[in-house]
């Protein structure tokens, strides 16, 4: 492999954990690695000013990483792959060589409870569309990190997860070194079963959970949430959050939250007629039991962040 371009839309860490660890190993192989935030101001609006319009040759590799969400995949990474465009063929005249990765949110050692579903299909029949060739796909399963309604599992269940997704994470950027690809299974029954999930969580789901996110009084207003927010979802009004219905719900703000303020509150669309700007934070006492104050439980282990 001469090049390896990584394309990661990442929310608590997982997706950007496996793009770096793989990035990591590859360029001990001696192939040049790039490495690529998938964002709403990072959607390429032309050829010229996107990573793809850069020369490929034969023996590159793009690899598109996500998490899944309600068996899909993210409503950001499907519009990312839309505004691509035609890809121009290799010089040899072959396809330009795509890998799609997703992680999954497991919360058992003991057996595997989360499933990509339809994910992989989606960003393959994308990417097809446009002129790329899938060599090789594949899902991990890392711990469960979204935490507004699972509380994060300890770390001995932690550590145990990881044992098995790091084996295989080394066996895949061995065969990526190599040429041996791999492509995971999607079978029509599970394709035709996840469908409605992912339709109602990027039409309904999201946007709902957007309007339960709030910042308590422990909110200092230092804007890291807004500045961070990969869909472009939260303003500040003031010096408070406010959340979109551009809201992706990949919990990328409570992660960074360094006062660990927000939070997921059932008091926000009772509230939502009222000025935004007159709003007062939600007290922590008010919040969903369901969902308790972050403040007072740890949050989800990061395995990799954005800079």
């Amino acid at each position: 492999m001469k090049q390896a371009r990584f394309h990661v839309f990442s929310g608590t860490g997982n997706s950007l954990h496996l793009a770096r660890t793989l990035a990591a190993r590859l360029t001990k192989g001696e192939s040049e690695v790039e490495l690529h935030e998938v964002e709403h101001r990072a959607r390429p609006q032309g050829r010229t000013r996107s990573p793809y319009g850069a020369i490929r040759e034969s023996g590159d590799l793009d690899l598109f990483l996500f998490p899944v969400y309600a068996m899909s995949a993210p409503r950001i990474m499907l519009r990312y792959l839309r505004a691509l465009g035609p890809v121009a063929p290799l010089p040899d005249g072959s396809k330009p060589r795509a890998v799609v990765l997703s992680t999954n949110g497991r919360i058992s050692a003991r057996f595997r409870d989360g499933h990509e579903g339809q994910a992989l299909a989606q960003a393959e029949r994308s990417l097809t569309r446009r002129g790329w060739e899938v060599v090789h796909r594949d899902t991990f399963d890392y711990p469960q990190s979204i935490t507004t309604l699972i509380t994060p599992q300890d770390e001995e269940r932690r550590r145990a997860i990881m044992a098995l997704v790091e084996p295989r994470i080394e066996v895949t950027a061995t065969a990526l070194e190599n040429g041996r690809f791999f492509k995971r299974p999607c079978r029509l029954p599970i394709l035709l079963f996840s469908w409605p999930f992912g339709w109602l969580y990027r039409i309904f789901g999201r946007r709902v959970w957007a309007m339960l996110f709030a910042a308590d009084g422990n909110c200092d207003g230092c804007g890291l949430c807004a500045r961070r927010c990969p869909a472009g979802a939260i303003r500040m009004i003031g010096k408070r959050p406010a959340w979109s219905y551009a809201c992706e719900g990949c919990e990328r703000c409570i992660n960074l939250c360094p006062k660990r303020a927000i939070q997921a509150s059932f008091v926000r669309p009772s509230s939502c007629s009222e000025s935004s700007s007159q709003r007062p934070p939600v007290p922590s006492s008010l919040c969903s039991p369901v969902c308790s104050p972050l403040s007072r439980r740890p949050r989800s282990r990061q395995f990799g962040r954005f800079s």
